[in-house]
């Protein structure tokens, strides 16, 4: 059995599909809509980008966090660079359970973990 979606509430649905296209080369669904919007990676696994009634994100339960894994250190250092020149505040990255990673704060306050 595989994977086939993820819904995740997000305030502005577009910005974060913009996002997830631009930094993290999904290829986008299609045009969507105000309240909702899709993107999929390369696998066929999609991500439904949806607004939540009233605008509000919800309280993720703590530790929630979406993870993109990258094939290697120089990859998760590349995209860290791109984040950062696109405004985000990221830590070094640090090895930890056998891999590299960082985390970040993204588009609608949804944490973000890039590793190898």
């Amino acid at each position: 059995m595989r994977l086939n979606h993820l819904n995740i509430v997000v305030d502005d649905p577009a910005g974060m599909h913009d996002f997830l296209v631009d930094v993290f080369e999904f290829e986008s669904l299609g045009e969507g809509s105000r309240t909702m919007q899709g993107v999929r990676d390369e696998t066929g696994a999609t991500l439904v980008l949806m607004r939540s009634k009233g605008g509000a994100v919800p309280d993720y339960p703590p530790g929630f966090h979406i993870g993109f894994v990258q094939p290697g250190r120089a990859d998760v250092d590349r995209l860290r660079a791109r984040l950062i020149d696109r405004g985000y505040e990221i830590d070094d990255p640090a090895s930890a359970r056998g891999g590299y990673q960082f985390y970040f704060t993204g588009p609608s306050e949804v944490m973000i973990e890039v590793s190898c």
